[in-house]
């Protein structure tokens, strides 16, 4: 709570040596929830100082954490998956980016949650087209458009914003466009969202 503060109140470096000297007096983070959360937050923060290797270790042990009731929450470990993926992708590491976005994505559909679930089908789409992997890219796109209505509607926090269910559907055309399935994308779209005219001339402007 005490490096939240001081990070709020623009001293992050003394926020990012309180939490590294709090989890100094661990053996290992993975142990509870309240260190898991803790080891977040510093990747975070030190990925905020573009202090990216430092910021990479400790995202790579949360995402490699079982997570339970007794250990690392889900949501912690799901978080940590999508950054160290991210990470990943910068430095063009895109094999392993993928693996984590897979396991971000089965936690995302263990969680409930269709918006994580949806966008991490499209991101690995995406992956799967830079490792010239054609076949299994249009089968994370299927799985993604199959369950895109739900993913524009329900989210971490309840209903989505405008904002992003636009970037969702965005991002569902962009990979469309991305794999030569364009056309396939237009199709689905009028059929998932017939009903839905507010979303059918959302998708008209984007298509």
């Amino acid at each position: 709570d005490l490096a939240t503060r001081l990070r709020l109140q623009g001293d992050i470096e003394k926020g990012v040596e309180i939490l590294s000297s709090a989890l100094e007096l661990s053996n290992e983070v993975t142990e509870t929830q309240e260190l898991a959360f803790s080891a977040l937050k510093l990747a975070i923060y030190l990925d905020e100082m573009d202090r990216k290797e430092e910021a990479k270790s400790w995202f790579k042990k949360i995402a490699d954490a079982e997570h339970g009731p007794d250990s690392v929450s889900i949501e912690a470990v799901q978080q940590a998956c999508q950054r160290y993926s991210a990470l990943l992708i910068e430095e063009g590491r895109i094999a392993e980016s993928k693996e984590y976005t897979i396991r971000h994505n089965a936690l995302a559909e263990m969680m409930g949650d269709p918006y994580l679930f949806v966008r991490s089908c499209f991101n690995i789409v995406t992956d799967c087209h830079e490792l010239g992997q054609g076949e299994e890219a249009e089968e994370w796109f299927l799985l993604g458009m199959i369950n895109l209505r739900d993913g524009i509607n329900t989210g971490p926090m309840g209903p989505i914003s405008p904002q992003h269910q636009q970037q969702l559907l965005e991002q569902s055309s962009n990979v469309s466009e991305l794999i030569g399935q364009k056309h396939a994308w237009t199709e689905m779209m009028q059929h998932i969202f017939g009903d839905e005219p507010e979303i059918r001339a959302a998708c008209n402007v984007i298509g």
